[in-house]
């Protein structure tokens, strides 16, 4: 069932579009077979809940929120008084509200920790960043500028999602001229204030591919990173902040450009790429504890 922090997050998201406050307090059984469900609320508010919906609102405005997979997601605001409907772009996380049972522990993305790592295992030769050009496709050919990964600062970011819900996503670099490359790094997306937000598009899985035409494409390496690579923590007054996370090549490549293919999340289940910086070391990852075939290395 919902906990008394998702009822306040779901208190919170009725807030953004209910003219007239509607303070409601649900317990909604996730997962069972039971029926639709009506339940009174003061005046002429209501809730009515279904297996994978809850409808909320009043006179003026309903709400349709879908509780399926785990998780609260508004699929249509409506607005009878000027006979509007909002219905958020796909792949939206800004009307998503992931659930935690109550009967179950936290996913690793909700954890706090002050834990700091040190530079024992980082690469050190840090290739220039100068001129490069960085695009980030998905799965059916569209392309989103990746220029605010190649800035130097992790608080600009990257934030793809088409909607198509299909992997992968590649962020492909262009480096103007061929340089020798043994790891990569990978900032996350910066942390935000609502411990429910900040995770969505990190890379999991991953593939390396190197080329020197921008065509012929050749295999580098694959790795994976998991949420206890990101050391997730708080920092003053936002959460999931994230450790650069490291993936080395299977040995060292020389080429002008570099793909980065991305066939899972690290910490949600959504679909989409989001990311703060990529760098590219000439250099490797010192690596401990693991398996021969996964390049992958936090900074610790």
């Amino acid at each position: 069932m919902i906990g008394e922090k998702i009822k306040m997050y779901m208190k919170k998201l009725l807030s953004l579009s209910l003219s007239t406050a509607i303070v409601v307090s649900v317990i909604l059984p996730i997962g069972s077979n039971s029926s639709s469900t009506k339940v009174s609320a003061a005046g002429s508010s209501f809730v009515n809940i279904a297996k994978d919906k809850v409808e909320i609102g009043n006179d003026a405005i309903k709400r349709v929120i879908d509780v399926s997979d785990s998780k609260l997601k508004t699929k249509i605001v409506s607005n009878k008084r000027i006979g509007k409907d909002l219905v958020p772009e796909g792949g939206s996380e800004d009307f998503a509200i992931h659930l935690v049972s109550e009967k179950q522990t936290p996913e690793e993305p909700l954890k706090e920790t002050n834990a700091r790592t040190s530079d024992a295992h980082k690469p050190k030769i840090q290739l220039d960043r100068t001129n490069w050009t960085a695009t980030v496709n998905d799965s059916v050919g569209k392309a989103k500028d990746g220029a605010t990964m190649l800035d130097g600062d992790n608080n600009t970011y990257v934030d793809f999602s088409d909607g198509n819900k299909a992997w992968p996503y590649e962020v492909v670099i262009d480096l103007k001229e061929e340089k020798t490359i043994g790891s990569f790094g990978y900032q996350k997306r910066p942390g935000f204030q609502d411990q429910a937000y900040g995770i969505n598009g990190t890379i999991g899985k991953y593939e390396i591919k190197v080329s020197s035409d921008g065509k012929n494409w050749a295999d580098a390496g694959t790795g994976e990173f998991s949420s206890k690579d990101f050391n997730l923590h708080k920092v003053e007054n936002l959460y999931n902040v994230g450790d650069m996370v490291y993936g080395n090549l299977t040995g060292a490549k020389t080429a002008r450009y570099v793909k980065i293919v991305q066939v899972s999340g690290a910490l949600t289940n959504d679909i989409s790429f989001t990311g703060a910086e990529i760098y590219l070391f000439e250099d490797t990852a010192r690596q401990d504890n693991k398996d021969p075939g996964d390049t992958s290395k936090r900074m610790d």
